[in-house]
């Protein structure tokens, strides 16, 4: 949560806050959208969506550990520049901007794997436990709650995945992109 704020109201103000863009694109939206999804259109995660869901994520944490060697050996580079007394202003924002990601991109895998176990409740079915609540006359409405509640949860999950993945891709190629017009310009 940390990374996401606006730079310009930082310098201005000093003040660390995260603009309503950010609110709405890793909270709003995501639990709008799972909202809709789960409650009026009953779109809960059978099997074949939990072998996707799954088999994306699991790849996709492979990927991100690939980023984040890449980033580990960035930061190391950028550490002697980024922390120099005379180290200009650029340098020192790009050394922040990589720190950043770094931590993005380790959310990023933990966020997956959490999302991977939510999505494995929506599947959850204790046979010994189940037989119990059924004898309850308020079973259904538990069935319900529960299978909104964890599917929900998935779908948000996966979604503010999605989102932060957005997010890394979006400031890796802010950190190239400037690493190339720095190069373009000194040669």
């Amino acid at each position: 949560i940390n990374t996401l704020y606006d730079h310009g109201v930082l310098t201005w103000t000093g003040k660390r806050k995260m603009p309503f863009s950010d609110k709405f694109t890793f909270f709003y939206l995501p639990a709008v959208t799972a909202f809709i999804l789960v409650v009026p259109l009953q779109l809960f995660i059978n099997d074949n969506y939990l072998n996707i869901i799954i088999t994306s994520l699991s790849i996709f944490v492979g990927l991100l550990f690939g980023f984040l060697t890449l980033v580990f050996d960035i930061v190391k580079n950028e550490k002697a520049i980024g922390q120099n007394p005379k180290a200009t202003n650029e340098q020192k924002l790009k050394f922040k901007l990589v720190k950043e990601l770094f931590i993005n991109i380790a959310f990023a895998i933990a966020l997956s794997i959490i999302s991977i176990v939510a999505a494995l409740l929506t599947r959850l079915n204790p046979t010994p436990f189940m037989h119990q609540l059924q004898k309850l006359t308020c079973y259904p409405y538990i069935k319900q709650f529960y299978l909104w509640t964890t599917n929900f949860v998935a779908i948000f999950l996966v979604l503010l995945f999605v989102a932060t993945l957005l997010m890394i891709l979006k400031r890796f190629f802010i950190i190239f992109t400037n690493d190339f017009n720095d190069n373009n310009a000194n040669g």
